[in-house]
């Protein structure tokens, strides 16, 4: 068991991975099953960062079986919206009190994923592999809860009553939060602001996208702490909070060397300087979750 304890003060730049996001021959059928799925697997202790939170669970809810997908390639006949045949079970991740930040696909990695007749299913068809953790998670709102598909090229055998899959997920938790605020800065091109550690340099500014007034705010910074703020607040140089919006993230870079893009969204045009305030995850640590789940049509 590994588990990597961070906090903001610590994070340099560096590389980030991306979250978030990624047989045997039996009878041929155009069936697809998705069902919910008692289950469970399995649970680790937390370390000392979290305490007070109980272990991350992992639980099937649900699978998916594609024998054939029929057709030219412009004039598929594609089952449940999916163009390749294959098997894919839906993983639940229940974090146990704690907020989920992220779940590393890349990490992660799944040893094994068979029928109860030791088939493989992680095979590549037409020479394509689609095996593996889909690359891209997705997070409930409140953070405690996240769903991730395994993907596998092959089928289950005719006689297959069960479905078996082995790995480890890779997961980013936290609990606590403190809030930073930057010192006043004018709203021009190129400012430097300095939150805490992080350093942002406003890259462009102007009107809102969408909406009849207001502006748009597009920083840069190579320091990944950046992914682990929670919540951003706009003050104007008075104190008074300003309305404000979350727009896009973006990430980009090759080795080791990264940098983030962040948006924000003013709701109105503001004369002199700013002040923003992160709301950061100040106890994350990164946590491998193992798991062994065997599951049939009836759970």
């Amino acid at each position: 068991m590994e588990t990597k304890i961070f906090t903001p003060s610590l994070i340099a730049p560096t590389s980030i991975r991306s979250g978030s996001h990624r047989g045997a021959p039996g009878r041929k059928s155009n069936f697809l099953a998705i069902i919910r799925l008692p289950a469970l697997l399995a649970a680790l202790s937390l370390p000392a960062g979290l305490s007070g939170q109980t272990s991350p669970k992992v639980k099937t809810i649900g699978f998916r079986v594609i024998h054939e997908v029929v057709g030219e390639e412009n004039s598929k006949l594609v089952p449940f919206n999916t163009f390749y045949s294959g098997t894919s079970l839906a993983l639940l991740i229940e974090s146990g009190g704690a907020s989920i930040i992220k779940v590393d696909s890349d990490a992660s990695k799944i040893d094994s994923f068979k029928d109860d007749g030791g088939n493989n299913l992680m095979v590549e068809v037409k020479g394509i592999d689609r095996n593996g953790i889909g690359a891209f998670p997705r997070i409930s709102e409140d953070g405690k809860s996240a769903m991730v598909e395994i993907n596998a090229g092959g089928v289950p055998d005719a006689k297959a009553g069960k479905l078996a899959v082995e790995g480890t997920l890779v997961l980013q938790l936290a609990s606590k939060k403190k809030t930073i605020k930057s010192a006043p800065f004018e709203l021009k091109k190129g400012v430097v602001v300095k939150v805490g550690d992080i350093e942002m340099k406003l890259k462009d500014f102007g009107k809102r996208s969408f909406g009849e007034e207001g502006v748009e705010l597009d920083f840069r910074t190579s320091n990944k702490a950046i992914t682990l703020v929670a919540g951003v607040k706009f003050y104007d140089e008075s104190g008074a909070q300003l309305k404000s919006e979350v727009g896009n993230a973006s990430q980009m870079g090759f080795g080791n060397k990264y940098t983030f893009g962040r948006e924000y969204e003013l709701m109105k045009v503001v004369k002199g300087k700013l002040v923003v305030e992160f709301e950061i995850w100040s106890d994350m640590v990164e946590k491998k979750v193992p798991f062994k789940i065997a599951v049939g049509m009836g759970g």
